[in-house]
Formats: C-alpha cells, sequence, structure tokens
C-alpha cells in the first residue's frame, strides 16, 4: 500500500488556518462574519474544482502552453528532474537508413 500524496492532516490544518485567515479578512475588510467551518468548506469545495480544471489543463501547464500562462510549470520541472525514463523512444526505434 502507497501513502497519500497529501497527508490529511496537514491538509485540514492548512484548510483550518486559511479559514481564519479568511474569517479574519471579511470581519475587518468587509465588515462580515462567517463561520470558520463553512469558509473552511467553502475552501474544500473551491479547491477541489480549481484542483479538476488545473488537472484538465494539465499538458498546457506543464510542457505545452505559454509559460506566461502557466502556472507552477516551474514545480514540475523541479519534480521532473527528479525522475529517471524507463526507456527512450528515440534509442528504441531504429534509425532510418538513407541509400
Amino acid at each position: 500500500m502507497t501513502a497519500p500524496l497529501i497527508d490529511p492532516h496537514t491538509l485540514q490544518v492548512a484548510l483550518k488556518t486559511a479559514a481564519l485567515e479568511l474569517q479574519a479578512h471579511f470581519a475587518r475588510e468587509e465588515g462580515e462574519l462567517y463561520r470558520a467551518e463553512d469558509l473552511q468548506q467553502a475552501l474544500a469545495q473551491w479547491l477541489e474544482l480549481s484542483i479538476e480544471s488545473l488537472l484538465e489543463d494539465a499538458l498546457f501547464h506543464t510542457v505545452a502552453g505559454d509559460r506566461a500562462y502557466a502556472f507552477n510549470r516551474r514545480a514540475f520541472e523541479l519534480q521532473l528532474q527528479k525522475l529517471q525514463p524507463t526507456t527512450s523512444l528515440r534509442s528504441a526505434q531504429p534509425e532510418l537508413q538513407v541509400a
């Protein structure tokens, strides 16, 4: 069994912290009070939709699209540098013979 990519406890702590920061922002800037639990739920739903959207556009953001509009491409490139390809299609294909 593999470990989850994201530790659920760490995720919950981050969501709670962000919700508290949002709660303070809305109180200070908008004069509106929201329950931290409601804001945490709204953040979780927003993150889920954001992740789905990013995954739909993964090719664009990681390698194909304009760097100026790609989200966090450098982080992907750093992770890719840690990987070893299982094979190279270039070396697996026979060379063309020129007559």
